[in-house]
This record gives structure tokens, sequence and C-alpha cells, in this order.
């Protein structure tokens, strides 16, 4: 008798919920404001999950964008985050996201993380205005925290993997 054993390769599925609600971020969209820092970090994000084979449901406003390893798909939702309007969107928060048997990322700012109401994350970004750091605003129970502004890429690859190697 001969025995085979057949494993199938391991995966994980990761939501990525975006806030885009203009009453959220900065007025004016720079370099250093909040809605370019989670747009940013987001595409951080969802590049690092692809790179990782990971699939990736990126919901932005009420759209949903599913990257299950096709290129295609990754430059699609790519694209998507490239073409969010200056000032975000009017409803930049999905109003279903599906069932809660996906790990779920919402990136955020201080005003969103305050808003979230009944349906807050145990696993929030929170983006705070450039100047503002952890323990001067309630972002600090956010599960990870990141200031706009240029300094945010120094400061966010570290903070993500401590953050996952803790969850």
């Amino acid at each position: 008798m001969i025995v085979c054993e057949r494993q199938a390769s391991s995966g994980c599925a990761v939501r990525l919920l975006v806030d885009l609600t203009t009453v959220h971020h900065d007025q004016v969209r720079t370099a250093q404001s909040t809605l370019e820092t989670v747009l940013r970090a987001a595409a951080t994000i969802c590049e690092s999950l692809h790179q990782q084979h990971a699939t990736i449901e990126c919901w932005l406003g009420q759209r949903r964008y599913l990257v299950a390893g096709s290129a295609v798909d990754y430059r699609e939702l790519m694209d998507a985050l490239a073409a969010v309007p200056a000032n975000g969107l009017e409803q930049g928060w999905p109003t279903w996201f599906g069932r809660d048997d996906v790990w779920t990322v919402a990136l955020t700012t201080r005003e969103g993380w305050e808003n979230l109401g009944p349906r807050a994350m145990r696993r929030a970004i929170a983006v705070t205005p450039g100047s503002v750091v952890a323990g001067e605003s309630s972002a600090t129970s956010a599960w990870l925290t990141i200031p706009s502004g240029v300094e945010w890429r120094d400061l966010f690859p570290a903070r993500w993997r401590r953050a996952c190697h803790v969850a």
C-alpha cells in the first residue's frame, strides 16, 4: 500500500476598509494630508499582502475590490486608489461589508475612529494629523496609529510588522 500526503498551500484573506469620507479628512489634500496618508498606507498594505499571495478584499467607499492573486485585479485596485477624488467621498465607508469571518482592518482617521460607532473594529489603523502623536487623541485606542505627512513612511513598516506579529 502506498500512501501519499497532499497538503494544500496555506493562504490568508484580509479585508481592508479604507475610510474616504470627506468630513473625516483634512479639507485640503496635500502630500501631508490625512486622506493622502490613508491612500498611501492602503496601497502599501495591499502591495505587501499581494506579494505574500494573500487574498485582499478592499473597500473604497461603497465599492469592493477583490484581489486573489491576479495582477489585473491588483492593478485595478491600485488605479482605483489613485483615482480617489481630492476631497474624498460623501459615503466613504461601506454600509455593508460581508461576514465577520475575514480578518478585517479599518484604515481611518481620528475623526473616523470616533465615528465608527457599532462597527468599531479591534484592528483599526488611525491616521493622525502630522504633528499629533499617540497619547494626544482617542486614536490611541486604535490598533495602530500613524502620523500623516512624510514621517509615516519611516514609522509605518515597523509598526505594521509589530502589530501583525502581536495579533
